[in-house]
């Protein structure tokens, strides 16, 4: 739920967009194309190149960052509701649940937050515990959760600021 919270911040159709993934694979930026396009069969009102611009630019800084197999899975929960569902904006939430529930951590992330718990004990700070931090970020991709880990080989006062950087989250969030 902070994942989504601190990646946008738009209205009904906007959080359509953004919770929409691709089922086949691709990036963030296809899914919001194709976000749009389904928005559009429920509010013929809405500027399908409008909304993947804007869709594409809240998304620029998390988007990349987000597994293709997160993405996907919120994809196929928000292909299955309706348009009062989607309209109610809750869907986003259900999606997110239901999307974290059906994919695994990946080793990355286990190591992720391995080596958090380990910094956060050397720095003297809290950290997550192993099964809250891997809740968190298992919805990363590898390689942003392996630049993020690399943080934790800086000095502590650097964690913070680098995971921020790496994750767009603060060290309260992901531990």
């Amino acid at each position: 739920m902070r994942i989504l919270a601190k990646a946008i911040a738009l209205g009904a159709v906007g959080a359509l967009v953004w919770a929409c993934g691709s089922s086949d694979g691709s990036t963030y930026v296809g899914s919001c194309s194709r976000a749009c396009n389904e928005a559009k069969k429920c509010d013929s009102t809405i500027d399908t190149e409008t909304c993947s611009n804007a869709c594409q630019n809240e998304l620029a800084a998390v988007g990349p960052k987000l597994s293709n197999t997160y993405l996907s899975e919120v994809d196929q929960c928000i292909a299955a509701a309706n348009c009062a569902e989607l309209a109610a904006q809750f869907v986003l939430n259900s999606c997110d649940r239901a999307a974290r529930a059906s994919i695994g951590a990946s080793s990355q992330a286990t190591s992720y937050c391995e080596a958090s718990i380990v910094a956060g004990e050397e720095c003297s700070r809290f950290a997550l515990g192993q099964g809250a931090c891997l809740e968190l970020v298992k919805v990363f991709s590898d390689s942003a959760l392996s630049s993020a880990e690399a943080c934790f080989s800086q000095s502590c006062d650097q964690h913070a600021a680098c995971v921020l950087a790496e994750l767009g989250l603060s060290m309260q969030d992901v531990g």
